[in-house]
């Protein structure tokens, strides 16, 4: 099992770590290196999307419907 914890302030992880030191025969390992965050292409032309759903119109409720079947 894993468990991924995003902590914004480098005194939270301390305090976090000092809390979990119990659980240290459980092997925690930490990777404190940085997601790199890429642009994306704003090059690209939105319009050919636009349309696309207009041959099969949905609601929203038909949407949450579905995605309540996928759980």
């Amino acid at each position: 099992m894993k468990i991924l914890i995003e902590i914004e302030a480098p005194g939270d992880w301390e305090k976090l770590t000092k809390s979990l030191e119990i659980l240290q025969s459980m092997g925690i390992k930490t990777n404190s290196t940085p997601l790199v965050i890429a642009k994306g292409n704003k090059k690209i032309n939105p319009e050919s999307i636009f349309g696309i759903w207009k041959n099969s119109p949905h609601s929203i409720s038909e949407i949450r419907k579905n995605a309540w079947r996928n759980f």
